[in-house]
């Protein structure tokens, strides 16, 4: 996410996070989970060294969100009404909610459909892509 966030256009870095993030919450990938939230859900936040550790991991994640939806911000392609910060935090929560979902073996395409849904939220008016959502993408 660091290189996509430093090197690449606003809008494809966070489609490329999205659609990664999906693929990596369907199938066998899915249904194994992540050792953070698994390690996050068993042990906090009684274990101090595990919260440091969870923390740091998270606010990676969400530093280079909000790199991306900040960049996004300055070249006109992201919504300006809604604080950078909180772009970064709510696609944060809804990674890893989309990571947690992948135990039940959710449907690829329904993630990109959702993934469309939220670059929506995201995009400046003008610029949103709604063909996917009505089944077209």
């Amino acid at each position: 996410m660091e290189k996509r966030a430093g090197e690449q256009d606003p809008e494809k870095a966070l489609r490329e996070t999205l659609n990664y993030c999906a693929l990596l919450s369907t199938g066998e990938d899915g249904t194994r989970g992540c050792f953070t939230i698994a390690t996050a859900s068993e042990l906090l936040p009684d274990d101090k060294d595990i919260y440091e550790k969870v923390s740091y991991m998270f606010s990676e994640i969400k530093k280079n969100l909000l790199i991306i939806i900040k960049q996004g911000q300055e070249k006109g392609i992201f919504r300006l009404d809604v604080k950078a910060e909180i772009m970064a935090e709510s696609l944060f929560i809804m990674l890893e909610g989309m990571r947690v979902y992948g135990k039940v073996k959710p449907d690829f395409s329904a993630l990109k459909q959702a993934n469309e849904f939220i670059m929506m939220s995201v995009l400046k008016m003008g610029q949103t892509n709604s063909s996917a959502l009505a089944g077209g993408g």
